[in-house]
């Protein structure tokens, strides 16, 4: 019984730490994407008392369509393996 108590309350910890969203870290990488970015431009959003960091890349043609591109909790929002090939792409697309 004690070993289950134990693994439920570390389970409910690493839980509980991914939900925790790290602001601090989230403000570091949306300095080094406002100075970096090659691709689109950086439009800053507000929800209630938080802003947070967009990145607006007009598509290549005169297209309608639209798409979101969101990161997960603690991925660069920029991330070069996925995101950014993704959104350069979508472009391309006519997105």
């Amino acid at each position: 019984m004690r070993k289950i108590l134990v693994a439920l309350i570390l389970l409910s910890n690493i839980v509980f730490a991914q939900v925790v969203p790290d602001y601090a870290k989230e403000a570091r990488w949306a300095s080094f994407v406002e100075d970096g970015l090659m691709d689109g431009d950086v439009v800053w959003l507000k929800n209630g008392d938080r802003e947070f960091l967009t990145i607006l890349t007009e598509s290549e043609s005169d297209s309608s369509k639209v798409a979101i591109v969101m990161h997960g909790l603690g991925v660069h929002p920029d991330w070069i393996g996925v995101i950014q090939p993704l959104r350069l792409s979508l472009t391309e697309q006519g997105y």
